[in-house]
């Protein structure tokens, strides 16, 4: 069978027809002065060409390219191509094709979540930067896009762009970019239908092509009239041939170009046959079309003119009268039209198929393209043939592989496609979208479409097998409202009852989720051999032969050790989830287990390995939650302060500030200051930490399985600042809590705190009873950091119960390690601090030279003069380093240069 263009993989959803330049074919003018034009703006970032359809935009710049052999990528744009991972995803796919071997920067934003635009544009300017080579970007049909972020991302590259870096945009009206500011600097290059108008040499070319007889004076007339718009001169030089009256052709092109119009019917359908006829018409209803694919629909509709021997001979006869046919591969497979001429034959649609027949010709193209794996497609086909209970059936065949998959953004993209209609009143779409809100921590429109969904759900009868699925999943949806709110009763009782409703059978993206909220809740209730029981009974047997229920386990029985805080099978487990997953596939099983195994390191105080645990987790820093990526940059920030590693740690928190502006989330803002509250607590620097402290989100949820508790540092901030019954009452609620929900790892720091308020108080036999339990716990857990975190105020607390115990082998242990801990002090001497290695950045050599220069005060005339470049690539450097330190002036540059110790301070 004929495979289609897309490539239905798990990595990447790309449809190659669209990285196609037009092919060029014999029968095309070359435009050499227009060729030369464009050659001699080369060295410039930016040329755009602007003018409407039938202007030969894309074909101009094909010749361009074919003749003067530039290494290209061209991205013919449509709708889909406003989500902005559509778009990263075909901008990385060019770049594969042009690099096979290179991996890129933009391909780890590939699945995140919502980005600014300075960072996309940020990592696709270094991927261009790497090249070192020229490369031609065109973006076709640019007019298309819509969203604000994309032409933010263009904007932002053609301020300071990559050096042999060529940007080609073809639309059909101007992008809203700062083109003054362009044009001032000597970026742009405008092409506009007047210079893209057929000169009359050029229109004698075309008709040597056509076999006209028009003589040189009529083709003057032809020119005058038309203004030199390509597609009336060959419409009108085909109509000649055709036997129209030249004075009739004169009259037409007077009206608007409406020659398109008035003349269409004897220029393209003189002496066809009505089959002919008719398969123009049925390929007008499709935006690319093989032979295949008319063969399917023809054989849909029973017409007595259509047969498949026809179907070739008409692709062949296309090609040669010129039907304003584009192939769209280097194989001929697949075409589509010019879309001028589309458009025309989409007005004649009703006087050769009424709209029954229409409809089912649709349903029979969204049929084959979804047997061929192209569901885009076969959805935008379904949904045309305007029976939006068939477009629901194709949804709903392919929703659940989709969640299975993790291909959420595409499903997000797909639910777009219905009208609102079908949005709020299909059960099958509503209950995607709570999911989808759910995914996207939307937990406001999560309740909303449960509702929704709960009202659609009344009609659904439990004892057919379909029916029950779809009860299943809004008993899902339910129990993770409930987990969310802090009911396990209704947590367990939801996810039982989705369980029952779903088949343990088949993979369900929905049963998994609530096995995985079941086990959670049980664990939290203090079931956690019951939950570990009930992962196996689920996964065990299909995790043999399985790999995604092999990950499913894994990361169920990872997510339980983390509750408990059960250290060894934390680390074992962990380390097993994330060999055995793949970070591009499954990004948040990935993370879990990256935690695991990073968090199990550090609470057993095996510092070492943290390193470079941390080195993958920065490559795909973008693909996870953001709660859980910023939690794993704790870990490390906590293991370089237990080290000693007091610079590496100031780098790692602006590395954390960054990540969270780059988010742009103010909750997770919020948690980055909470967490530096408490790095400032720990040294000691309380003013510091008053001062921050306002803008700290301490009450973030959930923190179920994380090792920080941010919530526990405001009890220190209270305590430390002369608040301490606010601290008090807090840090009981929040023992209640932790024993209440089984989280050892909170209830060992809240019991330790308690001891030390106690002493403080001078309540030491007091301070015994909770400071024993955290210890026991502490021990069995294998968690020493609970302990060696909360410092030297503990020490006193340890040593007396050294003096009272014999089997006192765990807290020497412990005391062992405090002598070890390098600890913080305002006042660092060199022999205190082991020296960390030289950061990581992304600044280039060049780049670090400019910023040198600058923290010795010259200015970008000094700095130009210096090294010998010109003023203009000084500012596209400093343009550059603002993006990757985050800063918005050059002060600001230098001082987080100095912060990451990439210049002296």
């Amino acid at each position: 069978m004929n495979k289609s263009p897309e490539n239905f993989s798990k990595t990447q959803f790309v449809a190659k027809s669209k990285l196609y330049k037009p092919a060029l074919r014999k029968e095309f003018v070359n435009r050499k002065a227009l060729i030369e034009r464009l050659e001699a703006n080369i060295s410039a970032p930016f040329t755009l060409v602007s003018a409407s359809t039938g202007c030969g935009k894309s074909i101009t710049v094909s010749q361009w390219i074919e003749e003067k052999g530039h290494n290209y990528g061209w991205l013919s744009l449509d709708e889909e191509h406003n989500d902005v991972q559509v778009f990263i995803t075909y901008i990385v796919a060019l770049f594969k094709e042009q690099w096979p071997q290179r991996t890129f920067h933009l391909e780890s934003l590939l699945g995140a979540s919502d980005l600014p635009s300075h960072l996309i544009s940020a990592l696709l300017i270094n991927d261009l930067d790497e090249s070192h080579e020229p490369f031609v970007l065109v973006l076709d049909d640019y007019h298309v896009i819509r969203e604000q972020k994309i032409h933010e991302i263009i904007q932002e590259i053609l301020q300071f762009p990559p050096e042999k870096f060529h940007l080609v945009i073809l639309t059909r009206r101007d992008p809203p970019f700062k083109m003054a500011r362009l044009r001032a600097q000597n970026k742009l290059l405008q092409i506009r239908m007047v210079d893209l108008a057929f000169t009359a040499e050029e229109a004698i070319k075309l008709r040597s092509k056509i076999a006209s007889t028009i003589t040189d004076e009529q083709i003057k007339s032809l020119i005058q009239n038309t203004e030199g718009w390509i597609t009336g001169i060959t419409v009108g030089l085909m109509g000649l041939n055709e036997g129209i009256a030249f004075e009739k052709i004169l009259t037409s092109l007077t009206s608007s170009n409406s020659i398109i119009s008035d003349l269409f019917d004897e220029v393209v359908y003189k002496g066809l046959p009505i089959n002919i006829q008719k398969y123009l018409i049925l390929t007008s209803l499709m935006d690319q079309f093989s032979l295949e694919l008319i063969r399917t629909m023809e054989a849909a509709i029973d017409d007595s003119d259509l047969s498949p021997s026809g179907s070739g001979e008409f692709i062949l006869l296309s090609r040669e009268r010129n039907f304003f046919l584009i192939p769209l591969d280097s194989t001929g497979q697949w075409y589509r039209y010019h879309h001028l001429f589309k458009s025309q034959l989409n007005y004649r649609t009703e006087r050769y198929f009424s709209k029954e027949v229409v409809e089912r010709l649709y349903k029979a193209a969204s049929g084959w393209f979804e047997e061929n794996q192209m569901f885009e497609e076969a959805l935008i086909n379904a949904i045309r043939s305007e029976d939006l209970q068939f477009a629901v059936a194709v949804f709903k065949r392919h929703r659940i592989e989709l969640f299975n998959q993790d291909r959420i953004q595409r499903l997000n993209r797909f639910i777009a496609l219905f009208p609102p209609q079908a949005r709020n009143n299909s059960l099958e779409i509503v209950l995607s979208s709570a999911m989808l809100e759910n995914y996207y921590g939307n937990i406001t429109d999560l309740a909303k479409h449960t509702r929704r969904a709960e009202e659609l759900s009344k009609e659904l009868d439990p004892h057919k097998p379909y029916d029950r699925k779809l009860l299943g999943e809004l008993h899902s949806l339910k129990d993770i409202m409930s987990f969310k709110s802090g009911d396990m009763e209704g947590t367990l009782f939801h996810a039982e009852k989705a369980m029952e409703f779903i088949p343990g059978d088949e993979h369900y993206f929905q049963r998994d989720y609530s096995v995985a909220y079941y086990t959670m809740a049980l664990s939290i209730k203090g079931f956690k051999d019951r939950a570990l029981e009930k992962l196996d009974t689920e996964f065990r047997k299909l995790a043999s032969s399985d790999p995604f229920y092999k990950m499913r386990l894994l990361q169920g029985r990872c997510i339980i050790h983390l509750l408990e805080g059960n250290t060894d099978l934390m680390a074992t487990d962990g380390e097993a989830l994330k060999t055995f997953i793949a970070p591009e596939v499954f990004p948040a099983a990935w993370m879990i287990g990256a935690y695991c195994l990073t968090a199990s390191q550090y609470m057993t105080n095996r510092l070492d390995k943290i390193g470079s645990y941390h080195e993958d987790v920065k490559k795909h820093r973008y693909k996870d939650w953001p709660l859980g990526i910023m939690n794993l940059y704790f870990i490390k920030c906590l293991s370089d302060m237990a080290a000693g590693r007091w610079q590496e740690l100031d780098r790692e928190i602006v590395h954390c500030e960054i990540l969270a502006n780059e988010f742009g989330q103010e909750s997770i803002k919020g948690l980055v200051k909470a967490f530096q509250v408490e790095l400032f607590l720990r040294k000691g620097d309380i003013d510091s930490a008053i001062a921050i402290s306002p803008f700290a989100n301490f009450n973030l949820q959930p923190t179920f399985w994380y090792y920080y508790i941010p919530e526990l540092t405001q009890v220190k901030l209270f305590i430390q600042t002369g608040m301490e019954e606010k601290g008090k009452d807090l840090l009981q609620g929040l023992t209640q809590k932790a024993r209440e929900f089984h989280k050892k790892n909170m209830l060992i720091q809240c019991l330790a705190l308690q001891a030390i308020i106690y002493a403080g108080e001078s309540q030491y036999e007091a301070a015994k009873t909770p400071l024993q339990e955290a210890l026991t716990l502490s021990k069995n857990l294998k968690n020493k950091r609970a302990l060696l975190d909360l410092g030297r105020a503990i020490l006193p607390l340890l040593k007396e119960i050294v003096e009272d115990q014999v089997d006192n082998a765990y807290v020497l242990e412990l005391l062992q390690a405090f002598e070890e801990e390098k600890h913080y002090s305002l006042k660092i001497g060199s022999d205190n601090i082991i020296k960390p290695k030289r950061s990581n950045s992304d600044l280039s050599k060049r780049e670090l030279e400019i910023l040198s220069l600058v923290s010795r005060g010259a200015n970008n005339g000094d700095i130009a003069e210096e090294l010998s470049i010109s003023l203009e690539t000084v500012k596209k450097h400093l343009y550059r380093v603002y993006q990757k330190l985050y800063v918005k002036n050059r002060m600001a540059a230098v001082r987080r240069a100095q912060e990451l110790d990439l210049l002296p301070g």
